[in-house]
């Protein structure tokens, strides 16, 4: 592996077969299997996911009915160690053929700094900036070097970021040519027109939404999109996907099979113009828990007047 434009591809191959697909994979053997990414694509891991790709970690979706693990658990809502069920990565750039032949980056990230612990004492999150990973950061400075993480590990999650409130949303779920349900539902604007996805089922959120709390949307990143390229063929790897959102089918990604990410009559197509964004849930305590990755078109998302704040998350 030459740095973590290899290693996080093996990364999602272990934990999508493997480590949450199979809860009673042993914990020592994963912390050993991140020991050598680590020392192969350097960095750490905070909660089972690499500090150095942090921006792509964060975006790990369900590939079944997931469950909040018990309040007693110290694993937070933004590592999928957090919650039972199995995971996948469908915007993985590095497991889309037809995406890693296109010259440049093919992802971008909206978020400056990522900090872990307390406001007091902070740890900054330690991202690849300098090796090949085909990331755009379009920020000037790197960050600072931070802390060392305590013994005790923080799980709470800091940064800016531009939001939007998930009220007026409309949702409907998505199904496989069998009437299958699978882990997607369509995101509907104000004229019911599609706008985006959300990576869960459409009972699950409804669940979320359900109870009393304030909702938004956080923007994470944005993926590059490319045209599909007839002549690619189909990989052996179950994680390989197409461009766009992949469709899962519980074993693997559908090759040459995606989702329709909007509705193209209103809103138009482009490289960047489908960003990568996170569903969070407040809490009365003050800080904030992930409910779903979802994927909105720049339009609708702009149209809401998004604002900076910023965020904390368990």
């Amino acid at each position: 592996m030459e740095g973590w434009s290899n290693g996080f591809d093996k990364y999602n191959q272990l934990v999508t077969n493997q480590v949450s697909k199979d809860r009673s994979y042993p914990p020592e053997e994963f912390a050993k299997i991140c020991k050598a990414l680590t020392k192969q694509c350097g960095g750490k891991f905070v909660y089972g996911l690499p500090e150095s790709v942090l921006d792509l970690a964060l975006l790990w979706c369900p590939a079944e009915r997931m469950h909040r693990k018990p309040v007693d658990a110290t694993e937070p809502s933004w590592s999928w160690l957090g919650w039972e069920g199995a995971v996948n990565y469908p915007f993985d750039p590095t497991n889309c053929p037809d995406i890693r032949k296109v010259e440049g980056d093919y992802f971008r990230t909206e978020i400056a700094n990522f900090q872990i612990g307390p406001e007091s004492a902070p740890y900054t999150i330690r991202q690849a900036r300098k090796e090949n990973l085909r990331i755009s950061y379009h920020f000037n400075s790197h960050p600072p070097r931070g802390f060392e993480p305590p013994p005790d590990e923080s799980n709470t999650l800091r940064f800016n970021a531009l939001t939007i409130s998930a009220d007026g949303f409309g949702l409907e779920q998505l199904t496989m040519d069998d009437e299958t349900e699978i882990p997607c539902t369509e995101l509907l604007d104000n004229d019911d027109k599609k706008c985006g996805v959300i990576m869960d089922y459409k009972d699950l959120i409804s669940a979320h939404v359900a109870e009393p709390c304030k909702f938004e949307f956080v923007l994470l990143s944005r993926n590059r999109r490319c045209e599909p390229d007839a002549n690619t063929r189909r990989p052996a790897a179950t994680t390989a996907h197409p461009p766009g959102t992949p469709v899962w089918n519980g074993e693997r990604f559908i090759w040459n099979q995606h989702v329709v990410d909007f509705d193209e009559t209103v809103y138009p197509e482009g490289e960047w113009k489908l960003l990568n964004v996170m569903l969070i849930q407040h809490m009365k305590e003050g800080y904030a828990e992930r409910v779903a990755i979802a994927r909105i078109h720049e339009d609708a998302w702009k149209a809401r007047n998004p604002v900076k704040k910023p965020i904390v998350l368990k």
